[in-house]
């Protein structure tokens, strides 16, 4: 897929090397054309660059998020493990944004990955009695809701409902 890519990007460039050439011999070729697809060229290279930079976008499958049970957070963190609580739902549209703005970002995935991380996730698509209670407790007004409870810091950090990759990341080394 990258070298189809980056080779439409040749054949776009292509294209622009010979229209310039052409209006350098007298052809009638606008300039407005000339300009349009240089701009194009530009945005089509600079989109086929963004997708190949190298990220893996399926990481996130990798995790394996276990069913929020707020009982067994103190017993974890005491044995040395870092608990990250995530109570969200499908419709929630910054759930989304926080998934594709930070928890699916490859560099993320590979930090839940450790042997010393303890996922914990509500799904609120449907009625959770679990989550309503844990959210109440925690003094939370709604979804999404973050929290991230490491060894020096048993009571958690809450996460801002708009999670971004410096405060979780530093959330998540906390120790």
């Amino acid at each position: 897929m990258e070298l189809a890519g980056w080779g439409l990007v040749g054949l776009f460039a292509l294209a622009l090397v010979l229209l310039v050439l052409q209006r350098l011999r007298g052809r009638p070729v606008p300039l407005v054309l000339i300009i349009m697809l240089a701009v194009f060229t530009l945005g089509v290279g600079t989109v086929v660059n963004f997708v190949n930079r190298g990220e893996d976008y399926t990481a996130w499958e990798r995790l394996v998020w276990s069913s929020l049970e707020p009982e067994q957070i103190p017993a974890l963190v005491a044995d040395g493990k870092t608990v990250v609580v995530s109570v969200t739902a499908k419709w929630c549209a910054i759930c989304r944004k926080n998934d594709a703005e930070v928890l699916h970002r490859e560099s993320v995935v590979e930090a839940l990955e450790g042997s010393h991380i303890v996922l914990m996730q509500a799904e609120m698509s449907e009625p959770h009695p679990i989550a309503d209670r844990y959210l109440r407790q925690q003094g939370a007004i709604g979804i999404p809701f973050t929290k991230i409870y490491t060894p020096t810091h048993p009571a958690g950090i809450a996460m801002p409902r708009e999670l971004n990759m410096k405060a979780f990341i530093g959330a998540l080394n906390a120790n």
